[in-house]
């Protein structure tokens, strides 16, 4: 099974946004971590999706959540290489 590949779209919006940003925000994207009261939440998402028991409500959740950290995975790299700052935080 192959990666699942990030669409043009998003890789041309994560550009954008990088490219419109001071070093100032290009750090704060940089450094961007999820606060602990998320990434509970998140963590439970997931144990409950590893074990097949979302609720429809649940999977919305947790699917936005995926879409949106992947665009900011995305941001966050392209701020990391405008600042000269390794790629892998």
């Amino acid at each position: 099974m192959s990666a699942p590949t990030t669409p043009p779209l998003v890789e041309a919006l994560a550009d954008t946004v990088a490219s419109c940003l001071d070093a100032q925000s290009l750090r704060a994207i940089a450094n961007l971590k999820i606060d602990d009261r998320a990434q509970e939440r998140l963590d439970e998402l997931a144990e409950k999706a590893n074990e097949g028991h979302l609720t429809a409500e649940e999977r919305s959740e947790y699917q936005g959540f995926i879409r949106i950290s992947e665009f900011l995975g995305l941001a966050q790299l392209r701020a990391r290489a405008r600042l000269g700052m390794p790629l892998a935080s």
